[in-house]
């Protein structure tokens, strides 16, 4: 299978993101594959077996998104059918809500009391209130 170029740029700019940002460059290969469904080849240096804990995943994947909208003014995230997102997702959407300060996060879905996914009973309670308050304004 011929390996796409954007693929290439994409695992390189990962791999930037992560040395700048002290994370292991495995973390990007990681991402770029299992998440992004990219073909990782041409590994950097040797590597070795490192485990992976799924609050790196998070971290990483929310310090980019952090790093990339710091300097704008005002960012809107707007997520679809979030009834579907996976506990990972949403503690990547926590992570940026509790630390964006710039950014505000509109989630669409069914009622949030059906199917959700949402490990952190705090935040879907923060939730749920964020949305009783615009409802009434």
């Amino acid at each position: 299978i011929p390996i796409h170029e954007t693929d290439n740029s994409y695992l390189s700019g990962l791999r930037s993101w992560c040395i700048e940002m002290n994370y292991d460059v495995q973390l990007a290969d990681f991402i770029a594959e299992k998440v992004l469904g990219l073909h990782v080849t041409n590994c950097i240096g040797e590597q070795t077996e490192i485990k992976l804990q799924p609050d790196d995943v998070v971290d990483l994947i929310a310090d980019i998104f952090l790093r990339r909208v710091f300097q704008d003014t005002f960012v809107l995230m707007a997520l679809d059918d979030v009834q579907w997102m996976d506990s990972l997702s949403w503690n990547i959407v926590q992570r940026i809500v509790e630390s964006a300060t710039n950014c505000m996060v509109m989630c669409l879905s069914r009622p949030i009391t059906q199917n959700s996914l949402c490990n952190d009973e705090g935040f879907l309670t923060f939730l749920r209130n964020e949305t009783e308050v615009g409802a009434k304004e």
